[in-house]
């Protein structure tokens, strides 16, 4: 079921209810600690460039999950 607002445009979680935005928003923090530890123990780079890489790269997986959690409720639904 996709949610809609007064002038009928998808709203910014139009496809996720708050147990998904929930479980998304903590394994996307628990990613982008993981990634950071990565960085800096592999890479041995500044701390700052750590945490921009993983911040980074965890903003494109959210985004690619979001769209395909929003595609798979516009299929079911």
């Amino acid at each position: 079921m996709v949610r809609h607002n007064k002038k009928n445009i998808s709203d910014y979680n139009s496809g996720m209810d708050i147990i998904e935005l929930t479980a998304l928003v903590v394994a996307l923090l628990g990613q982008v600690f993981i990634i950071y530890l990565f960085f800096d123990m592999l890479a041995e780079t500044d701390w700052w460039i750590s945490l921009g890489s993983s911040v980074a790269i965890t903003t494109a997986i959210y985004y690619f999950i979001k769209y395909m959690v929003d595609w798979l409720h516009k299929i079911y639904y």
